[in-house]
């Protein structure tokens, strides 16, 4: 049996990182289901030399669509940015550094760094996640 109703609601928003207080419904999780069904067939019948652009096309849809998946993405974490990622400034070790992070999010962890010093680059195949999210420019954040 598949969950259902609140079962439901709860499994998917510990899946996608969304606090328990946001109001995701039922339905919403339904219409994300059947468009994630239609661009996964949109990207296994596109041809290899049109894959990038027909991803970008996808990932873009995705986003925009279901603009809860930015909105909330990462805000289950309440603690102070500083604290979730501080353990990575002693991973990496003091900068001058490069650093290069594939699959950004909402920026996050890059914009952290780049604030801490190090010349950055986030990446995202889309332009609805990354740096749209950033408030500031910074000048060593850069986006691919």
């Amino acid at each position: 049996m598949k969950p259902r109703g609140n079962e439901l609601i709860q499994r998917y928003k510990k899946n996608y990182n969304i606090p328990t207080e946001a109001n995701i419904s039922e339905e919403m999780i339904l219409a994300h289901w059947e468009l994630e069904k239609q661009l996964t067939l949109e990207l296994l019948q596109s041809k290899p030399e049109d894959r990038w652009e027909t991803f970008d096309q996808c990932y873009t849809r995705l986003y925009t669509e279901l603009a809860w998946l930015n909105q909330y993405s990462n805000k289950a974490n309440s603690k102070p940015i500083h604290l979730r990622f501080a353990k990575w400034l002693d991973i990496i070790g003091p900068p001058p550094k490069t650093i290069y992070e594939i699959g950004s999010g909402t920026g996050d962890l890059i914009t952290f760094l780049a604030k801490n010093g190090y010349d950055c680059k986030g990446t995202e195949i889309t332009k609805e996640r990354g740096e749209k999210h950033i408030s500031e420019s910074l000048t060593n954040l850069t986006w691919g």
